[in-house]
């Protein structure tokens, strides 16, 4: 970020104001809300973590999206002997499309996302009105999760490893919208006044539509913490974050996603706040943009000197903090095959690796 430019975010990021959220009712009502294709022999699990709740005061929605195996069996099932538990049907249009259809339905104070194959600890809902009602300025409230294998084993640490907490709208306006540490769509809950704001999401975001929805929300409340696990993450294959889904074709999508996701948050700031504040919002200033260029570069293997029309030389220097640009430096210096092993190993894609990668990251605080 130049000069001039981080002046002007200085600047403006001290016009963001926090929007003011209505008290908590008694007893609030909860709405899960799910997006769902093809998961059957996941999404049982994943509801009866909700049924499984202390917290009973929450509503159940699905939005199926035209799967092609038996999930409306097996979600119907559940539907019928629970009336919290609501099956919305429609063709398949993408996970911003589900969600908005679910997110329609949903009648709750709070609202939770809950990927059709991750599942809920038991206490989640009854710490999260905790935190809500001690955070009363708060409009998000964000938890460690765990990775978990097809068969439910937990194979990683807990993560975020460190969570951020506050008002940090003027920090991710400096920094493309990203601030450090804010957990996937499982480990995110939001007060319903936050979210109105939001949706319904534009259908032509894909896997990025829950960070989406984090990030343009910091822009507008206070983020609380709960400095516990409350969820676990499937991986499966399918993820960009498992070592079988972290591929060249998934990081191009990633790419793609992030660089849209980031066109509809400057849309959303303009709305807000005007074009003044929306100008400041650029993609190079999110560090993890520059990261998931490396990582393609790593992937493709073919020795070029640039990623995407950019030199080699310019990504390693947008890549913070400084230490993990010095991590950088010494990836490429390394021969391709081992390169791509240490990139492995730092993502802690797989069980072998995930140790290291949190030995290494706890070391280097980043």
């Amino acid at each position: 970020m130049s000069r001039n430019t981080n002046s002007l975010a200085s600047e403006i990021g001290n016009k963001l104001k926090q929007m003011k959220l209505p008290p908590l009712p008694a007893t609030p009502l909860i709405s899960i809300i799910i997006a769902n294709y093809n998961y059957a022999r996941y999404i049982g699990e994943a509801i009866e973590s909700v049924l499984a709740q202390t917290y009973q005061h929450f509503e159940i929605i699905v939005c199926d999206e035209g799967s092609t195996d038996d999930s409306r069996d097996v979600v119907s099932r559940y539907q019928e002997t629970d009336s919290r538990l609501r099956l919305l049907c429609k063709e398949n249009g993408g996970l911003a499309s589900a969600l908005n259809t679910a997110y329609a339905a949903c009648r709750g104070e709070i609202v939770c996302l809950l990927d059709a194959d991750d599942v809920f600890l038991p206490d989640k809902l009854e710490e999260l009105v905790g935190a809500f009602r001690k955070s009363k300025t708060c409009g998000v409230c964000i938890h460690r999760i765990s990775k978990i294998r097809r068969d439910g084993s937990t194979f990683s640490y807990p993560r975020p490893q460190f969570l951020i907490k506050g008002w940090v709208a003027a920090q991710a306006l400096h920094n493309g919208a990203r601030v450090k540490n804010l957990p996937p769509a499982s480990g995110l809950a939001f007060r319903k006044t936050i979210t109105d704001l939001l949706f319904p999401l534009s259908i032509s975001l894909r896997g990025l539509a829950d960070g989406y929805i984090s990030h343009t929300a910091q822009f507008f409340t206070e983020i609380c913490a709960v400095n516990k696990v409350l969820a676990k993450q499937r991986i499966h294959g399918d993820n960009i974050t498992s070592s079988d889904g972290f591929t060249v074709a998934t990081i191009r999508r990633f790419l793609e996603d992030a660089r849209l996701a980031t066109t509809l948050m400057k849309e959303r700031l303009a709305t807000a706040y005007g074009p003044r504040v929306a100008s400041v919002l650029r993609i190079e200033d999110n560090a993890q943009y520059w990261s998931f260029l490396l990582a393609l570069h790593v992937l493709t293997g073919d020795g070029s000197k640039e990623v995407c029309g950019i030199p080699l030389e310019s990504v390693v220097q947008n890549i913070r903090p400084y230490r993990q640009r010095l991590l950088a430096q010494l990836l490429l210096a390394l021969p391709p095959r081992l390169s791509l092993v240490a990139l492995q190993a730092w993502t802690g894609q797989s069980a072998g690796t995930a140790m290291v990668a949190r030995t290494a990251r706890s070391f280097l605080r980043i």
